[in-house]
């Protein structure tokens, strides 16, 4: 499987009704993710709704929280991979960039360049 090939990994913070009966479920059943993990104040219901999916259980804060930023780091690694010819396109029609944010758009040549990219 390639990078791009690659499901997004998502984790459920909470082990609640809501979790249990609507989240879980969900991200279980989308197709092109992957049910990576679960955080909860109780372990016991982290264990078993994790269990459930086959995901992993976190009951700890400083692993939730460490959870949450590898799934938000892995997250944007894909939308860079995905939008980097994309962005190369933009600047070579002459797209300026500060701090990662567009401030001037290309002339009338960025439709060009950024069909080349597709």
């Amino acid at each position: 499987m390639t990078a791009r090939q690659q499901p997004l990994r998502f984790g459920l913070v909470g082990t609640g009704y809501w979790a249990q009966v609507t989240h879980a479920p969900a991200l279980a059943s989308t197709e092109g993710i992957e049910f990576a993990a679960v955080w909860g104040r109780n372990p016991d219901a982290a264990r078993s709704l994790a269990a459930t999916y086959q995901a992993t259980a976190h009951s700890d804060m400083n692993a939730g929280l460490a959870m949450a930023f590898k799934l938000v780091q892995s997250a944007q690694d894909h939308w860079r991979m995905v939008n980097a010819p994309h962005l190369v396109a933009l600047v070579r029609a002459g797209a300026t960039f500060v701090n990662g944010k567009l401030v001037e758009r290309p002339g009338e040549h960025a439709a060009e360049a950024t069909q080349e990219a597709a």
